[in-house]
């Protein structure tokens, strides 16, 4: 994604990290990051970096609880590695890695992605898109990173992921997992593999109501979003 568009591709990449903690009930509170780029020598090369460093502060900035009105996700520390090339002089794709850290007050509201219980209500939050750049079906099939990558609205998506955590933690959802590679349909087959096997419990994942997306759109898509397993009684107060 970051050699696609090192911009979004990075900021993307921020969204992803706080997902995965507002999904067991952690409250985001600090990044750290480990910059990977080739020879800032290459004019290209150091613009990738530039690029990538300005996506990973102004989503920072964004993500905070307040948005742009409060205080940024702190980056707390970071390293940058430059010259990461191979034997024929040719600089790796640029790859920066991010770590969050959230803080759990109280374990016992925690929740996994594993399906629960039998008779629930998946819920999507996150309308898919048409963009199927830099994906993992796109590299399937075609082997490259053609097409543009998801649309990332940084106040739609804070928004998301502070909701997502208020759910989790109010116990109001029975699993969470955030929609990342591979889109909508690996994020249910992740769920569905993590359930109990010995109850039969599998799930159904029904996409007409996705709009007019071709079919691979809705399943395959890496828009950012989250899926959440819901009991039917409390699905009332979880919408």
């Amino acid at each position: 994604w970051v050699a696609a568009d090192p911009y979004w591709g990075t900021a993307h990449l921020v969204c992803e990290v706080l997902r995965n903690l507002v999904s067991v009930g952690a409250t985001p509170v600090a990044l750290t990051d480990c910059l990977n780029f080739g020879n800032p020598e290459d004019p290209e090369v150091f613009d990738e970096f530039i690029r990538s460093v300005r996506g990973l502060g102004d989503a920072a900035r964004a993500f905070g609880p307040k948005g742009t009105a409060g205080p940024p996700i702190a980056i707390v520390s970071g390293n940058v590695s430059f010259y990461n090339e191979g034997s024929s002089g040719r600089s790796i794709e640029p790859s920066p890695i991010v770590a969050g850290l959230g803080v759990l007050e109280d374990w016992s509201v925690a929740t996994t992605s594993a399906i629960k219980r039998p008779n629930s209500v998946l819920v999507l939050s996150g309308t898919r898109q048409d963009r199927l750049g830099a994906s993992q079906l796109r590299y399937a099939l075609l082997g490259d990173a053609g097409g543009s990558l998801p649309e990332l609205g940084f106040e739609r998506e804070r928004r998301r992921i502070y909701a997502a955590l208020e759910a989790v933690r109010r116990g109001v959802v029975l699993a969470c997992h955030d929609i990342a590679e591979g889109g909508l349909a690996m994020a249910a087959f992740e769920m569905a593999l993590g359930g109990h096997a010995s109850q039969g419990l599998g799930l159904q994942l029904p996409i007409s109501g996705l709009g007019d997306l071709a079919p691979e759109a809705k399943l395959y898509s890496e828009a950012p979003g989250f899926l959440f397993e819901v009991a039917k009684e409390r699905l009332p107060e979880f919408l």
